[in-house]
């Protein structure tokens, strides 16, 4: 199978394009100091985040009506 300069040049694009798109999603990783950066980076990893907020906002919600039974 013989590949043209065009087939060859175009290859190289997709690779060097491919290629900064993992790079800059990484720096972004990396910046924003979030493993995860939307939801379908890692599935579980998301619902537990969700899990976390939740359950410190309990947690508020309790010290706050802890705050206002001792008054």
């Amino acid at each position: 199978m013989r590949l043209s300069s065009n087939q060859i040049y175009t290859q190289r694009v997709d690779n060097i394009t491919s290629s900064q798109s993992r790079w800059m999603t990484e720096g972004n990783k990396i910046s924003s100091g979030r493993r995860v950066e939307k939801p379908s980076d890692d599935p579980m990893a998301a619902s537990q985040a969700v899990m976390v907020k939740q359950s410190e906002a309990r947690n508020q919600q309790y010290a706050t009506a802890r705050g206002f039974a001792k008054n």
